[in-house]
Order: C-alpha cells, then structure tokens, then sequence
C-alpha cells in the first residue's frame, strides 16, 4: 500500500497515473481547502488489461493498494518533482476503509503524519 502523498506549495502538480501491470485500488483525497469537495475521496480501480488512467489535479493526495502481484504503476507529473514539497499522510488517518488488513507500507509511509497533523502544518 502506498500512502497519500502530496506537492505542496510552488510543486503542486497534475498527475497522470495508469496501471500497466495488474490492477490497483486508487485512491485521492481533496486537500485543497476553497474546494467545494475539501476532504471528500474518490475511488477508483486501475486495470492494466483496459488501460484505464486517472488524473489528478494539483492540491489533491493520492496512494493505492496493489491488488495483484507484480503490479506496475506509472505517474506523469507536471512539474518537476521536489523532494522537499512532497508530503505524506498516513494512509489509515483518512476516512477510507481500506480492504486490506495489516498491509505492506514503506518506512517513509509509516512515519507520515496524520491528516490532521497534515492539516493543521501546511494548510
């Protein structure tokens, strides 16, 4: 499972995502705060088989769970991608109910704020 990672700042970007091996439940949070739709979430399952894509416009945070082995995920970003404005909520502080129990994170997941934290720091 990939946390809900984020630009901000001067790099917030679109991003173009597509699944091209195996399938992923992607999911996107609107952290823009003068948006009409401010912390609702959208869902939606990529296939590599149809090529399905999403795209995600700047301000709004994205993760995923693969749900086949061996998956293969490709992003295009608008901007040039800024270690330093690229930020992480955790993926078990949003309101989502993830289908998976006890998944595989990254160190740097497991250490992401809370979205309140996220919340109260940078907006």
């Amino acid at each position: 499972l990939r946390g809900i990672h984020v630009q901000i700042n001067k790099s917030k970007s679109y991003k173009f995502v597509t699944c091209l091996n195996g399938r992923i439940l992607d999911v996107c949070i609107d952290l823009r705060k003068k948006s009409k739709t401010f912390l609702q979430i959208y869902k939606k399952k990529l296939l590599s088989d149809n090529y399905n894509t999403i795209l995600i416009p700047p301000g709004v945070g994205h993760g995923f769970l693969s749900l086949t082995d061996e998956t293969l995920v490709l992003y295009e970003i608008s901007k040039n991608y800024n270690l330093k404005d690229d930020m992480s909520i955790k993926y078990n502080s949003i309101d989502f109910k993830w289908p998976v129990n006890n998944p595989k994170v990254s160190i740097r997941d497991k250490k992401a704020l809370k979205l309140n934290e996220f919340l109260l720091k940078y907006l």
